[in-house]
């Protein structure tokens, strides 16, 4: 799988975790964590609704955009039952809703339990 990061953002509310994907993630230069707090910053009524928040972060190098998934989950309190989960994406500093929500790699890590993130990053 190609996520070569992830950190936590737990001091926000909604809480998140973020993970980088390797695809792009020269687009973020140093610090993808600070680009994620500016966004959550400038766009929190976005998220306010939400319980956390799962973001995969990732670039697109044929355009320079750099683009993060955004899946909130809520409704944890009315357990027992499911959370609702919604998917957003930013990109161009816009976040909206999408058709397509996100990629194989991506899904495949909203379903992982052990550690996703590669040994030797790139």
């Amino acid at each position: 799988m190609g996520f070569i990061d992830r950190f936590n953002l737990s001091h926000r509310t909604p809480p998140v975790r973020a993970y980088l994907h390797r695809s792009g993630a020269h687009l973020y230069q140093q610090s993808a964590r600070y680009f994620l707090e500016n966004i959550l910053e400038k766009d929190m009524n976005e998220f306010n609704q939400f319980d956390y928040l799962i973001a995969a972060m990732w670039g697109d190098d044929s355009t320079g955009e750099r683009i993060i998934d955004f899946f909130g989950y809520s409704g944890l309190h009315s357990w027992p039952g499911n959370p609702d989960v919604s998917s957003l994406v930013m990109k161009n500093g816009i976040i909206t809703p999408q058709k397509i929500i996100t990629c194989g790699d991506t899904l495949i890590l909203l379903g992982k339990k052990k550690n996703i993130v590669e040994q030797n990053p790139v």
